[in-house]
């Protein structure tokens, strides 16, 4: 059973805007960069400013962490794990056994998604690139937000049958964003302009909660 979604940007190098300005950083800064909180304070901006994404919440969308055999510039960046079957599904059949997800908790709340960044390939992104490959994960999310993910008609059904054509619905969407926040980029963004050893040297590293990649059990 496939269950994530990889994103392979190739060679193409989308043109960086302009830098944003600094802004001041509270103390949780200094014991490394907050990863989840800054992509969880970033996904509720980008759905409160982006309409076709208003229907995620993302206090169920939990961020973690992977890691990338290898430096190359091209490759995977990210990538998401949806925590239910087609339809929003509990279970699924597969041959005579029933399967489900483990559940995820995230302070209470019971995770639908989780979306896993590659350590250091997509720390190493152009800022730009960085923020389209985070709105490419969430535009994976089901329009029910229901944990299965968005699925085009055909066997193309991730990214549907032109995958062009996805990733320039995903660059409007990028631009939308950008533009519903005045053309500047907005503070929420700050942390995407840090390179992987820029984390290292200013915050001392990164931190995000260690959450092992699910996968179907009996049920």
């Amino acid at each position: 059973m496939q269950l994530t979604l990889d994103l392979d940007w190739g060679a193409r190098s989308p043109i960086a805007l302009p830098r944003p300005r600094p802004v001041e950083r509270d103390a949780e800064w200094s014991e490394g960069l907050p990863l989840a909180r800054c992509l969880h304070d970033l996904s509720t901006d980008i759905c409160a400013k982006v309409p076709v994404l208003s229907h995620i919440d993302a206090g169920q969308v939990g961020f973690s962490l992977s890691f990338a055999r290898n430096r190359r510039g091209s490759g995977t960046y990210a990538f998401i794990v949806p925590l239910r079957f087609e339809g929003g599904a509990v279970t699924k059949k597969h041959g005579r056994r029933t399967y489900t997800m483990p559940p995820v908790d995230l302070q209470g709340r019971e995770a639908l998604y989780l979306i896993y960044l590659l350590a250091p390939r997509f720390f190493d992104l152009p800022q730009r690139r960085k923020l389209h490959t985070i709105i490419h994960e969430l535009y994976h999310i089901s329009p029910e937000f229901d944990g299965d993910l968005r699925r085009f008609p055909g066997r193309r059904w991730a990214h549907g049958p032109s995958r062009e054509a996805y990733d320039e619905t995903i660059e409007g969407l990028t631009e939308l964003y950008l533009t519903a926040s005045g053309g500047e980029w907005p503070e929420v963004t700050s942390f995407l302009r840090y390179s992987h050893r820029d984390c290292r040297r200013l915050f001392g590293g990164i931190r995000a909660p260690v959450i092992a990649r699910p996968h179907p059990v009996p049920a």
